[in-house]
């Protein structure tokens, strides 16, 4: 139960900073019309996206789901767009929708995080095995 609380209190204050950081912020504003622009484009990469844009969307939602940036506090279409400019990943369609039809194939809406996960399990398997070789 103690735990359940510090853990609130924990999103409480983090949310609390990052609405503070939100404020603080500079605007990324054009002066002519007001009209919000995307926040600035970062360097370009040397690792570029040649999965499938469906793939990459799984792992959108992957990372939505485990929190890992901002603390958990970020959108999809912010997510999405960050990573696609970083990535060098063309969008053809909302990722929302892509996701639908992800939710409809039979074998599941994270085929490509399956088998991400099954390659994770081998490797550390492999590694190992390795290690119990070298230390015969």
């Amino acid at each position: 139960m103690a735990e359940s609380r510090l853990e609130q209190l924990a999103q409480v204050m983090a949310s609390e900073r990052y609405q503070a950081y939100l404020q603080k912020r500079p605007s990324f504003s054009s002066s002519s019309g007001g009209l919000p622009l995307s926040p600035p484009v970062l360097p370009p990469s040397e690792l570029i996206w040649t999965g499938a844009e469906s793939h990459f969307v799984e792992l959108i939602y992957g990372f939505i789901e485990a929190k890992v940036f901002n603390g958990g506090i970020v959108t999809l279409k912010v997510l999405s767009e960050s990573l696609a400019t970083a990535w060098g990943v063309t969008l053809t369609q909302d990722i929302s929708r892509t996701w639908i039809s992800l939710k409809g194939r039979s074998k599941g809406a994270d085929l490509f995080l399956q088998t991400v996960a099954m390659g994770v399990r081998k490797r550390a398997k492999k590694q190992e095995m390795r290690e119990k070789v070298s230390k015969k």
